[in-house]
């Protein structure tokens, strides 16, 4: 596993964008931790992302998200990935964590992957947990990865490392 970019924001921003990323590696490997500073109530902001900032209706997943009970549901035919981090409702300097693996970025077959997702707070009805499928319909190696705060901006702190992994 190798470091290709990393991004820490010193302040606000609305997007975290990974270009140019090689595509001499097997597998890609997103960790992130975020907070927005948008509040709707619900501790929590939705970011979306998108793959050589390409829209259209090529993405869909299907997610299993915990909070009190179980909950399970699909999108597809989706302009871009999402998911959630903390929102500035949340608990005071509590951050999300985010993982997304990307199996065979570079391959010329559709892509798949999967994200793993937590908002932590110091209530346990507002804790959060997710897992979900994503497909991005398109052949194309993935060469950006560019995250959107859907509603507000990223907060100073957040951070995202992008790494390339070989299999050797």
């Amino acid at each position: 596993m190798k470091l290709i970019a990393k991004t820490v924001l010193g302040s606000t921003s609305n997007t975290i964008d990974f270009q140019s990323i090689p595509a001499f590696y097997d597998d890609l490997l997103l960790v992130m931790s975020a907070r927005a500073d948008y509040n709707d109530g619900l501790h929590y902001a939705v970011i979306t992302f998108k793959y050589n900032n390409s829209g259209g209706s090529a993405y869909s997943n299907r997610r299993l998200v915990g909070t009190n009970s179980a909950d399970s549901y699909s999108n597809t035919g989706e302009a871009s990935h999402s998911t959630a981090v903390a929102g500035s409702s949340a608990t005071s300097d509590t951050f999300s964590s985010i993982e997304i693996y990307v199996p065979n970025y570079a391959g010329s077959t559709n892509k798949s992957s999967s994200l793993t997702g937590v908002i932590a707070t110091n209530s346990a009805a507002n804790m959060l947990i997710g897992a979900v499928a994503l497909l991005w319909a398109d052949t194309s190696a993935i060469n950006r990865i560019t995250f959107t705060a859907s509603t507000g901006n990223f907060v100073a702190g957040t951070s995202a490392y992008l790494y390339g992994i070989t299999k050797s």
